[in-house]
């Protein structure tokens, strides 16, 4: 029979900074007031971030960031892209990593410590079937609010191009308040699944949607006091 530690927590931040800033908030805060030991996976690029804004009580796995010939060399953070047209491709090369989180969680299952649970990224959705092969619940992390959260994932399922008879009709977002009224031209293509199946950004929408559905939770980067609907929608 496996063994957990209850104090032990992965937790595996895309590569931005605009996603690992929070992240690293969080495993401070986990560290220091709730003291557990917490285990922060990033890449060789990225350690150094890291080390500099986290206390020397949490640890890093650092992982070889994936070779692509579609990347320009020693880039491992979209920070560093110089076009954002390369960010389909930047996300699914992080999928390569998957060895490496395979190999990290079976050594822990040989030492008998595997971790409580593993908090991903929701840009990082293959995260979710590695961590089913071990049985540790994977919670998948979300930078956004909750409110913008809700909207992106109600008109990504309820609604279609069609639904809009013009760029400036209103349509109301499923779900939300009568007063929730959005028009075309502020909706991107990409949430209408109006993109085609083999393009890599709907393909990428469509796995995020999917483990975020079968994870074991969600973690949002708010709290109910400043976004009450926002809370109980989702």
């Amino acid at each position: 029979m496996k063994e957990v530690k209850k104090n032990h927590i992965l937790i595996f931040p895309f590569m931005a900074q605009g996603h690992t800033i929070p992240l690293l908030h969080l495993a401070t805060f986990l560290s220091t007031h709730h003291h557990l030991q917490i285990t922060i996976i990033t890449t060789s690029g990225n350690a150094p971030f890291l080390r500099k804004h986290l206390p020397s009580s949490i640890n890093l796995s650092i992982f070889p960031f994936p070779s692509s010939p579609l990347l320009p060399a020693g880039v491992e953070s979209t920070d560093h892209l110089p076009s954002m047209d390369l960010h389909p491709i930047f996300v699914t090369t992080t999928a390569h990593l998957r060895p490496h989180l395979h190999q990290l969680l079976h050594s822990l299952h040989l030492s008998n410590s595997l971790p409580l649970c593993l908090i991903s990224d929701f840009f990082l959705p293959w995260t979710l079937d590695v961590c089913r092969l071990f049985s540790v619940p994977r919670l998948v992390f979300h930078g956004m609010s909750t409110f913008s959260m809700f909207i992106c994932k109600s008109i990504y399922t309820h609604l279609q191009p069609s639904s809009f008879t013009s760029s400036d009709e209103l349509i109301h977002v499923p779900g939300g308040p009568p007063s929730l009224l959005l028009s075309r031209h502020q909706v991107p293509d990409i949430l209408l699944n109006s993109g085609d199946p083999n393009d890599p950004t709907t393909i990428i929408l469509a796995e995020h949607n999917t483990s975020d559905i079968n994870s074991w939770g969600i973690i949002v980067n708010s709290f109910s006091f400043i976004e009450p609907f926002g809370t109980q929608a989702l």
